[in-house]
């Protein structure tokens, strides 16, 4: 009993911190914007995908360490996120206004509304595959609950960092990048190896739901490139919906 209060206390510890190193990244964000609208420092898109690398970190020591306690957590960081963005949608006093200025450094045009969600459908998209798979299941089962790990925390970030840097050879109709997408899909295939040595509830029987796994990957890479949906909410259910076909 102590040692599992000790492991559930050390979680929260290390989600709390977490959230401090992503307020801070907000706030240094803010600090290097000027008046003009000139930026100091890394772009935008760099600083955006830093918190999937932080909702990353949350999730995989979660799966890890106690699914039922993430479930939890991702309900109260669900509520809270609707709540502070009702807060500073309607400018509500006391914070309203201070919420608003805090977070309009890291919209862009997904945002261009009064409603801010982009934060919101990235935690759904982390959320949805662990809520949605069982927490008994087991094998391809549990990889598919770090379906929001593999397509954004690694996937959809590498694309974004490695199309911005290097990419030449765009995919039709489109600002994505062939670059990008082959940077995205190596990376959530190292992402799936790496699961499968930490996590030892994902254990593969046979060759054929390795392929299968790896099959998933690279089309939820290529969907990443094409789509003009939503990334945070499209390829976490995508690669959910592929992994869970037996």
């Amino acid at each position: 009993m102590l040692v599992c209060l000790c492991l559930k206390a050390s979680l929260v510890f290390s989600w709390v911190c977490c959230v401090i190193a992503a307020l801070r990244i907000v706030t240094w964000r803010r600090q290097g914007s000027t008046g003009s609208g000139e930026e100091e420092g890394l772009p935008k898109i760099f600083v955006r995908k830093s918190f999937h690398f932080i909702a990353s970190i949350v999730f995989v020591t979660g799966l890890l360490g106690d699914v039922v306690l993430l479930h939890v957590a991702c309900t109260v960081a669900l509520v809270s996120f609707i709540l502070i963005e009702v807060i500073r949608a309607y400018r509500l006093w006391p914070i309203g206004d201070s919420l608003h200025d805090y977070m309009s450094c890291l919209t862009d045009d997904r945002d261009s509304g009064r409603v801010i969600v982009t934060h919101i459908y990235l935690l759904l998209g982390f959320a949805l595959p662990v809520w949605l798979v069982p927490t008994t299941k087991k094998g391809v089962f549990k990889l598919a609950m770090y379906s929001g790990v593999v397509s954004l925390g690694i996937g959809d970030s590498l694309a974004s960092i490695f199309g911005k840097w290097l990419g030449r050879i765009k995919w039709p109709d489109s600002t994505k990048t062939l670059e990008g997408t082959l940077a995205g899909m190596v990376g959530q295939i190292a992402m799936g190896a790496i699961l499968y040595s930490l996590d030892p509830e994902i254990v593969l029987e046979n060759t054929s739901q390795k392929v299968h796994i790896l099959v998933s990957l690279v089309f939820t890479s290529l969907l990443e490139g094409v789509t003009l949906q939503i990334d945070n909410l499209v390829l976490p259910v995508y690669i959910l919906a592929l992994l869970m076909v037996q």
